[in-house]
């Protein structure tokens, strides 16, 4: 079995945990208005986010929630350290891409969460559908 072959099936895999990590860690932190305050609000400084943003955080939140959620894939899955590489430099792109500000890499839900604090706290949206908390077409609509 060569590393690669797994790559797909993990990728996917990887992107669930850290969807359902990321979403529930993230929303805590506004839910909880503890955390939110000494913890997330440091985040929330940037209403409009740029990539440096997307680490600009808490330390509490930085290992816990975001470092966590991408290592927790390879870690549960087990995969070959290649994967894990390959895994870590797409999950720290496209969270800076999703800081960018730039609607043609990803940022626009991103966005609406720091504009709208209440809505879009997962990163691929499936759980924000789910839960309810994703942000609503017509408000969506006004920020086009």
């Amino acid at each position: 079995w060569v590393w690669y072959r797994e790559l797909p099936l993990l990728f996917f895999v990887h992107t669930i945990v850290i969807d359902v990590w990321f979403y529930s860690t993230h929303r805590l932190l506004h839910v909880f208005k503890f955390l939110y305050a000494h913890v997330h609000k440091m985040h929330h400084r940037y209403t409009a986010p740029c990539a440096m943003a997307a680490v600009y955080a808490h330390p509490f939140e930085f290992v816990v929630s975001n470092i966590g959620g991408v290592a927790l894939g390879p870690l549960v899955s087990s995969c070959h350290p290649y994967t894990s590489y390959f895994w870590y430099g797409y999950a720290l792109m496209t969270t800076c891409c999703n800081h960018s500000g730039f609607k043609e890499l990803g940022a626009s839900t991103h966005d609406a969460h720091h504009e709208y604090f209440n809505y879009n706290f997962g990163g691929g949206g499936l759980l924000d559908s789910l839960f309810g908390t994703k942000l609503p077409a017509s408000i969506a609509a006004k920020r086009s």
